[in-house]
């Protein structure tokens, strides 16, 4: 019995440590959100420019989110691919403001 859960627990934490294979992760604070893309100063300093579609998932908390609701000062995390040179957001979960922001 503990060596079905061993493995069972083993393919779980495999398949959630692939789950990003070939994203790379821009973390940080949004600087600046147009119709189509995010700026993102990141935990770096380097300020990351990140596409974003339609097909790109948005959320906050775990609920279901827009790009709209993207606020300056939001933190992010955005799981993004990156495609001749530019970065698209495939998936993007939002934080609190950073204090003294406002947030949606």
């Amino acid at each position: 019995m503990k060596k079905l859960v061993s493995v069972t627990l083993l393919a779980f934490l495999c398949t959630i440590a692939f789950a990003h294979e070939g994203m790379e992760h821009v973390v940080g604070t949004v600087d600046s959100v147009s119709g189509n893309s995010i700026s993102v100063k990141t935990t770096a300093g380097e300020n990351k420019q990140v596409a974003v579609d339609n097909s790109t998932k948005i959320s906050r908390g775990g609920v279901a989110a827009s790009l709209s609701d993207v606020q300056v000062g939001d933190r992010i995390v955005i799981h993004a691919k990156s495609h001749d040179g530019t970065l698209h957001a495939a998936e993007i979960e939002l934080g609190k403001a950073k204090p003294g922001k406002a947030a949606k």
